[in-house]
């Protein structure tokens, strides 16, 4: 072992060519990959406006035909319940009138066992 002191730490004017190179081309690489990186992060909000302008049309679209469905169904519910009402209103207009053919039967009925009785009794 000799016994000189340690030189002391210090840097060396002198950086060899390797080393240039190799921090040339990280950096290139750096570069590059942080451009790719920001075209795919463009891409992807081109894609996330483009997405959210078709939802907002699709939910308008949807809103109108629901809206229209609506309509529809409202109008649908308000004939079915005038066509009960014809219906009911005949329904009871038809049972005036059997019970009016009912009274007229009786009645037919009533003149047709009279003169039944009387053709029996004057020649019995």
């Amino acid at each position: 072992m000799s016994d000189e002191p340690p030189e002391p730490w210090h840097f060396d004017k002198k950086v060899p060519l390797a080393l240039i190179g190799t921090l040339i081309v990280q950096t290139v690489a750096v570069v590059w990959w942080a451009s790719g990186i920001h075209h795919r992060v463009a891409t992807v909000e081109a894609m996330q406006l483009v997405l959210a302008s078709r939802t907002t049309a699709i939910e308008a679209a949807s809103r109108t035909e629901v809206a229209a469905l609506r309509t529809e169904l409202q109008t649908r519910n308000e004939r079915t319940l005038e066509g009960q009402r014809v219906l009911s209103d005949q329904i009871i207009e038809q049972r005036g009138d059997v019970k009016a053919i009912r009274a007229t039967l009786e009645r037919l009925e009533g003149q047709i066992d009279r003169s039944a009785r009387n053709r029996r009794r004057p020649g019995e």
